[in-house]
């Protein structure tokens, strides 16, 4: 079932939704309502980060729920028979299909921990819920901390951590309020399924960078809802399981275009790259690490519209995105930093001349062929325009490539 409604007709959609999941015989029927539902909607207000915005969200919650939303409403294990916690998700499924999808998603996030080094950091989990990744984590040798608002879930984790000889530093409270109270600093901060239930999205990435994050650290986020097809930039989810979680649950289950997510991130301070997806398990991931750090850019995940400006390099270690006769940057208007630090390469044989523009002003940087130069660029705009005379690869190689291509932007930082 797949519908775009006005918030009304949203509202009494869900509704009868709900009613229909009541009739399902097994979790098998459930499930299958489940994936097969998706009744896409629509907000008012057209700015994603102004008070209107989020005081939508807030009222489609209340009436999908009838009653307001708290982080109290998170609590999860006062839902669970004392059998079924003491077993755990996602075994008390029995469900092998469900089992090996949660036991994946643990998978990806050690080997995405791994590829970035840090085998011997200080990590800290917001959401841990039945701690089926800092268990893991911290049976690995890893200086664990979680955060979670439910006791039930710290309770059964310190339990666990104790009958393996394990230390796990148990936190109990919102996302935000504790993570204001934090002293440490951590070389890897982990979100897994939990960034989606935070309201103050906005507010812990500042906390997070302010305060928790080392200088070489990185945030990490694990199947967390973020779509290149949402039809907003971010409010609660409108697929059949998050409506179930929402309307029967109380649980806040928000989604975030992609795009969205990114320019939220670079407002913040963070360059995005993928965290690899685990083929028909567990989606693509994200780690977002400080714009001073710098990233190679073909792996900086940008915005459609600016990734589509630039010629990729095929895959290639190291060589970058080629600037095509007009590509663009996001601009930096928005963001904690002002300017991007750019490391050009030029492949060909003869000199290349690119613009940039700037507040109207044009910036004119030669690249020697088979050079690398370095350029700083003013980013305080909407859009950072780089104009960039052009060769035709077959010409310069006779390869039988046939595009207008200029130098290679190999990396980026943000300055």
């Amino acid at each position: 079932m797949s519908t775009v409604s006005l918030i009304g007709n949203f509202v009494r959609d869900a509704q009868s939704f709900k009613d229909t999941l009541a009739t399902a015989k097994n979790f098998d029927e459930i499930r299958k309502l489940w994936t097969s539902t998706r009744i896409e909607y629509s907000y008012d207000c057209a700015d994603p980060y102004s008070p209107e915005y989020r005081q939508e969200v807030l009222n489609l919650y209340k009436r999908l729920t009838a009653e307001a939303y708290t982080p109290l409403n998170e609590l999860t294990s006062t839902k669970q028979s004392t059998e079924q916690f003491d077993v755990g998700y996602p075994w008390v499924t029995q469900n092998l299909e469900v089992i090996s999808q949660e036991m994946a998603k643990v998978v990806q996030a050690m080997r995405a921990l791994h590829s970035h080094h840090l085998e011997g950091g200080r990590l800290i989990e917001f959401g841990a819920g039945w701690g089926n990744l800092a268990i893991p984590l911290a049976k690995s040798g890893k200086k664990m901390t979680v955060v979670d608002i439910d006791d039930g879930f710290l309770r059964r984790i310190t339990k666990i951590a104790a009958i393996d000889g394990l230390e796990i530093n148990c936190l109990k409270g919102d996302f935000l309020q504790v993570s204001k109270s934090i002293t440490e600093k951590y070389d890897a901060v982990l979100f897994q399924s939990s960034f989606h239930h935070c309201l103050d999205f906005s507010s812990i990435l500042d906390v997070i960078r302010d305060r928790l994050l080392a200088e070489t650290g990185s945030i990490f986020f694990f199947s967390e809802p973020i779509h290149k097809d949402f039809s907003f930039p971010w409010g609660l989810r409108y697929d059949g399981e998050s409506l179930w979680a929402i309307m029967c649950n109380k649980w806040l289950e928000l989604g975030f275009d992609q795009d969205f997510f990114l320019g939220l991130m670079l407002r913040k301070g963070f360059l995005v790259s993928a965290v690899e997806a685990i083929s028909d398990l567990v989606g693509q991931g994200w780690v977002a690490s400080r714009g001073s750090s710098g990233i190679a850019f073909e792996k900086w995940i940008l915005p459609a519209i600016h990734n589509d400006s630039f010629h990729s390099s095929g895959g290639s270690e190291g060589l970058g995105r080629f600037c095509r006769q007009e590509s663009f940057l996001p601009g930096l208007e928005n963001s904690i930093y002002s300017s991007y630090e750019c490391v050009f390469h030029n492949f060909g044989l003869k000199d290349i001349n690119i613009f940039f523009n700037s507040f109207d002003k044009d910036i004119h940087a030669k690249i020697p062929a088979g050079r690398e130069r370095i350029v700083r660029i003013n980013g305080q705009c909407k859009d950072v325009s780089i104009r960039s005379e052009t060769y035709v690869p077959n010409e310069m190689y006779g390869n039988g490539d046939t595009r207008d291509i200029g130098v290679a932007l190999k990396s980026i930082s943000l300055i």
